[in-house]
This record gives structure tokens, C-alpha cells and sequence, in this order.
């Protein structure tokens, strides 16, 4: 699949077309290198709010996992086409105001700690204080 053709931008709010930025427009290779978990927020989540928008995430992460998976099973070069399916990933939850902590890892900032997911996980259980990393996650009470 081309860079850039990846299906979860269809889902963005609004019919918004995601940007992707390639190395190439600051004078690197083309590789694509939106950092994950390097976009910033001003947005706090009460947990209902997080947990409305983890239903359009979760869609988007199971679409981008198949689409990850199915490029690890092609011949084709993987190392660009991993990087943007992975970009786009994040550049989506972005958009709707999730912070991306690494593959297929999302967090709400709630103004205590962050509400916490990760793929496979069927709903938002986990949070973390600030001064806390994403793997001691507790679970919501």
C-alpha cells in the first residue's frame, strides 16, 4: 500500500486528511518519522470523555495492527511502510486528542496522571500518575 493510502485516515473527525512529514522535508531521507508520543496536548479527559473517544481509537488501532501485520507478511521494503502505518496510527489518535505511548499504546492526560490502554484491551481500565511509567499501570476502581 503507497504511503500516504492508508485506510484509518478516512475515519479522522470531519473528513480530515492526516498529514504525514517526511524526514526529506528537513533535509533527511524519506523516511516517515512522526515520534510517537512526541505530539503534544492541552486537553484533559474525564474518564467518560476518554472512554468515548478510545471507541474510535480502538477501531483505528485494530485497523492499523491489520494493516502492520499484513506489511510484516509482504516482500515488499517494510522499514518505510511499518514507520507509516505506525505514524499514521499516532498522528490519528492525536487527532482525537490521544497522547500515542508507543505501539498501539494510548493515554488521556486527566490532570492527576494519565487514563491508560493498550492493544488488545477492550476497554479503558488502567490509569497512572505522572510520576509513574506506563508499564506500573493500576487498574481503575
Amino acid at each position: 500500500m503507497a504511503r500516504g493510502a492508508y485506510p484509518i485516515l478516512g475515519a479522522l473527525p470531519s473528513g480530515e486528511q492526516a498529514e504525514t512529514r517526511s524526514d526529506s522535508q528537513e533535509g533527511g531521507n524519506e523516511a516517515c518519522c512522526l515520534g510517537v508520543g512526541l505530539l503534544m496536548h492541552a486537553s484533559l479527559f474525564t474518564l467518560p470523555q476518554a472512554r468515548e473517544a478510545l471507541s474510535t481509537i480502538r477501531s483505528l488501532t485494530e485497523q492499523a495492527v491489520a494493516h502492520y501485520e499484513e506489511v510484516l507478511q509482504s516482500d515488499d521494503d517494510r522499514a518505510d511502510a511499518l514507520a507509516s502505518c505506525v505514524a499514521e496510527w499516532a498522528l490519528a489518535v492525536d487527532r482525537l486528542g490521544g497522547l500515542p505511548r508507543g505501539l498501539w499504546r494510548v493515554e488521556f492526560d486527566n490532570g492527576v496522571g494519565f487514563l491508560s490502554w493498550r492493544w488488545p484491551e477492550s476497554k479503558l481500565d488502567h490509569y497512572r500518575l505522572y510520576d509513574s511509567t506506563i508499564e506500573r499501570r493500576l487498574p481503575i476502581h
